[in-house]
């Protein structure tokens, strides 16, 4: 009996022993899978990450293209601006850098005597603006000076104007009765608006900076 007796404890005792060494390899190949896992997880964050980067990379790209492209298109227009209220003649595809600087021009756009300091200063002038062609980075028309008195307006004529994009963003008003090839302040004249301009020498030269369309990216 005693013998049965100590051979059923080194049954349990074995037992035990087997719980024990399932229990450690099972948290062994648990960790070991945990780890595994989270590699895989963190390889495919990674990956969806730089796929997000990238791509938010090409679409930034991409609107910076399309913003910085350049309309080169010329339009020809007809219209006629002396107050600040008739900036709204000009059409949206006009430069918004164009209209404020119209709009400055207009706010001081007051009365002034046609032969001041003359006995007979004549009628009271104020300019007036035309406008007949728009594009991104040239526009012509003329300038006048109109007399407020309508009974004599057409008293002075026109000069022949361009308005010139400096690479600052600013505009430059240039005569077309003396057009040199780039303005005081670095705007090109393209050959849709002048075919011919002074150089820096003052000599008459064929348009050097080509067509308006050559700035299409």
């Amino acid at each position: 009996m005693g013998k049965i007796s100590n051979n059923t404890n080194k049954n349990k005792g074995f037992t035990l022993f087997e719980v024990l060494l399932l229990i450690v390899v099972l948290i062994l190949v648990g960790g070991l899978g945990y780890l595994g896992f989270k590699q895989v997880n963190k390889k495919s964050k990674t990956s969806t990450t730089t796929t997000t980067q990238k791509s938010a990379m090409q679409n930034t790209k991409e609107n910076v293209a399309t913003t910085t492209k350049l309309d080169t298109t010329v339009h020809e227009v007809g219209i006629t601006i002396q107050t600040e209220a008739d900036i709204s003649k000009l059409p949206d595809y006009t430069p918004s850098s164009f209209k404020a600087y119209m709009l400055n021009l207009l706010k001081n756009n007051t009365p002034f005597a046609a032969f001041p300091g003359q006995a007979d200063e004549g009628p009271l002038l104020t300019m007036q603006y035309g406008i007949s062609k728009i594009s991104q980075v040239n526009i012509s028309g003329s300038a006048s000076a109109a007399p407020v008195d309508k009974a004599v307006n057409g008293y002075f004529g026109s000069t022949p104007t361009i308005w010139v994009l400096t690479p600052a963003g600013t505009w430059d008003e240039e005569s077309l009765d003396g057009i040199v090839c780039k303005s005081k302040n670095g705007g090109l004249v393209y050959e849709e608006f002048v075919k011919q301009c002074l150089d820096s020498a003052g000599d008459l030269v064929q348009n050097p900076n080509g067509s308006i369309t050559s700035l299409a990216q």
